[in-house]
């Protein structure tokens, strides 16, 4: 059935991905960025002036936590890991943020 093969197609994609952000972070920091500690955070996930000033902006206008910074910096750092990208751009932390309040509803 051509439905099944092309989602088997895609689902073999999206897993290829993830296996392949895996091994990035693996060999940048030699574990997952779900598990960074706060002075992890700091040496790879920096960001620009213009992304940290819009991130600082939404946590401030959405009223959240040092911890949701926390967490919403390592999915924009694994967001920027899957496409591959080497720097944390505007538009991974716009994910980031949408998958939190997608998370919270």
């Amino acid at each position: 059935d051509l439905q099944a093969s092309t989602e088997g197609e895609i689902s073999e994609a999206i897993r290829k991905r993830v296996i392949k952000g895996r091994r990035i972070q693996q060999q940048r920091q030699s574990k997952v960025n779900a598990r960074l500690t706060k002075h992890e955070l700091k040496r790879y996930c920096q960001l620009g002036s213009e992304e940290q000033q819009f991130l600082l902006q939404a946590i401030e206008k959405l009223g959240l936590s040092i911890r949701a910074h926390d967490k919403i910096l390592k999915i924009s750092r694994t967001i920027a890991d899957l496409e591959p990208c080497d720097d944390i751009e505007k538009k991974h932390i716009i994910e980031a943020l949408a998958f939190r309040n997608f998370d919270r509803k």
